[in-house]
């Protein structure tokens, strides 16, 4: 969620008055390249009409580019000539790119150091304001607080990137299962799923029971190929293990589940894969 914050100078010190990282170890050497798009337009119970939208749409540029004179923003003069970073600290070059969304602003933040696939992104909704002439200061509000949001979710994903770790969590149905069918579960197809990812020496995953439910979080390193958001890439990776049939790393067949069609989901509220089983009728 992006918070509201104060108008501040882009600096390492006003991005932690704000309770924020920072991307930028030197502010004086950061210089940023620029890209604004998009217009904005109504959606369901916008509060916007249609003259307003238009209004905001052809001054996002100007008013997007003050914004980010406000925060102190230096602009990048031609090429970025960054050297890639291996480590913590030191990025000086970045692309910010603005876009006006139906009603809201998103910010994507990149650094030139690092992969493309690094990135941090933040939006913030339009606010309506009781008269049109303070409306372009909400934009420019909303401009700001993107900004920042990205910037630092950007540090975040710098930071993440560099510790290769994440957590994957996997929640089996156990309720209506009996309990030799229990045991199955958490003796042989739990570890079964765990050793489908590298996981971190030296840690351990958890497993406890919760309303029908067996939970299982570990620690893994992340293949070079996963997505930035990786839980439908877990889901489609326990689809493929978890079956009935035998030509699979996990399988059920010959086991107490044998005859129970397995089902895959995904749970997006807690980010977790979830595993039920359906008896044969």
């Amino acid at each position: 969620m992006v918070r509201s914050l104060p108008i501040l100078l882009l600096t390492s010190t006003a991005l932690a008055q704000a309770g924020l990282p920072s991307p930028c170890g030197d502010f004086d050497r950061c210089r940023f390249e620029v890209r604004i798009h998009g217009s904005f337009a109504r959606s369901e119970r916008s509060p916007f009409s249609d003259e307003n939208l238009a209004a905001l749409s052809s001054g996002f540029s100007s008013t997007v580019n003050e914004a980010l004179d406000a925060l102190g923003m230096k602009r990048l003069e031609g090429s970025p000539d960054a050297v890639v970073l291996e480590g913590r600290g030191g990025d000086e070059r970045f692309a910010i790119e603005i876009e006006a969304r139906t009603d809201e602003v998103r910010v994507t933040a990149r650094s030139f150091h690092r992969p493309p696939q690094v990135y941090g992104q933040a939006s913030a909704h339009l606010k309506s304001v009781r008269k049109k002439e303070w409306q372009m200061t909400a934009l420019r509000a909303a401009v700001r607080d993107a900004t920042l949001g990205a910037m630092a979710d950007l540090a975040a994903r710098i930071d993440e990137h560099l510790r290769p770790e994440r957590t994957m969590k996997l929640s089996v149905r156990v309720n209506g299962l009996d309990q030799e069918q229990r045991q199955f579960v958490e003796r042989r197809l739990l570890p079964c799923v765990t050793r489908l990812y590298r996981t971190v020496p030296g840690t351990e995953p958890s497993l406890f029971e919760s309303v029908g439910y067996v939970e299982l979080a570990f620690r893994y390193v992340p293949q070079p190929d996963e997505p930035r958001e990786p839980l439908r890439f877990h889901a489609e990776r326990v689809r493929a293990s978890v079956a009935s049939h035998g030509a699979v790393e996990c399988s059920t067949f010959g086991t107490p589940l044998e005859r129970h069609k397995v089902n895959v989901a995904e749970d997006e509220l807690n980010q977790a894969v979830i595993v039920s089983f359906v008896a044969p009728r």
